[in-house]
């Protein structure tokens, strides 16, 4: 069963008969939200992406090809649209690329068919005017013959354009080599970076990333020990301070013991030769007592 692709109104979310400028705020929504998704699809599928939401704006915010848009919308099947792409992810790049080829085709013929469109209706202006009585099977046959042109260029152009698409089907196959290419240059490139940052030429870019990789964790660990031994050096920095201090206030607590032990010491020595002085000031007194009674005694011996 043909599942229905979206049409252009279903991709941006907006109505069939919205404005211009809905039209746009939905555009601008939708960017934004392709833009929140986007570290979570790959950029193929990105850029896919937006290319159709730009190209819905596009068409359905120029009166002409929504017109004739509408208008084809309105007879197509829906199975049929090139222009009602869905936006999922594509499994191959080529694949995603001959869609939008094709939907620039169908913009490209529904733009010309407005062309005709809007050169028909002029056309018939100008014929309802003072020409119509005497020019108006000339006119008729010119308008005839500028709509089939108009036509036979919408054809062409879509033409080119499934070329373009069966060129691209085609160079497919070389996608695998470019991509091959692109990888090797890639590769050369890496290599050649990591020769020039490091010295040494690795063989390959796996060899270069496992290297970086080893590079990246020998720095770490050089990191981590030069911050570890900067905490060690701190460390014994602040407890050699710390003993340093220490020993200060010991050295004063004990010059300040001395200083007082000599005070109590010459305290006591004085307090002792105070104490000898006076045992010899009364030893002295006592002899002079002693002697000055031995005298007295002697002279009453001698008035006897």
């Amino acid at each position: 069963m043909v599942t229905r692709k979206k049409t252009l109104y279903e991709i941006l979310s907006v109505a069939s008969h919205a404005s211009v400028q809905d039209i746009e705020d939905a555009h601008l929504r939708m960017v934004a939200q392709m833009a929140s998704k986007k570290a979570h699809i790959s950029q193929e599928d990105y850029a896919f992406n937006l290319k159709i939401i730009d190209m819905a704006l596009k068409t359905l915010s120029d009166p002409m090809s929504r017109a004739a848009y509408d208008a084809k919308l309105s007879t197509a099947e829906p199975v049929n649209s090139a222009q009602a792409l869905a936006l999922q992810p594509q499994p191959k790049i080529a694949d995603m690329r001959a869609d939008v080829m094709a939907m620039r085709a169908d913009a490209l013929s529904l733009r010309a068919d407005a062309l005709a469109l809007r050169s028909g209706a002029e056309l018939s202006m100008a014929s309802a005017g003072g020409f119509q009585q005497t020019a108006g099977k000339g006119v008729s046959d010119t308008f005839f013959l500028l709509k089939r042109a108009a036509v036979i260029l919408g054809v062409v152009l879509a033409i080119g354009m499934v070329v373009q698409v069966v060129f691209l089907l085609f160079a497919n196959g070389r996608s695998k080599s470019s991509a091959d290419m692109e990888n090797a240059a890639s590769e050369k490139v890496k290599i050649q970076e990591y020769y020039q940052t490091y010295g040494t030429r690795p063989n390959s870019r796996a060899e270069a990333e496992l290297l970086e990789a080893d590079a990246r964790r020998q720095e770490n660990e050089r990191r981590v020990a030069a911050e570890e031994q900067k905490r060690t050096a701190d460390e014994n920095k602040r407890a050699d301070e710390e003993s340093r201090r220490i020993g200060r206030e010991a050295t004063r607590e004990m010059l300040a013991i001395e200083r007082q032990n000599e005070q109590q010491k010459r305290m006591e020595q004085s307090f002792e030769k105070q104490k000898k002085e006076e045992a010899q000031r009364r030893a002295d007194q006592a002899e002079q007592y002693r002697i000055e009674a031995e005298k007295q005694k002697w002279q009453e011996v001698l008035r006897r």
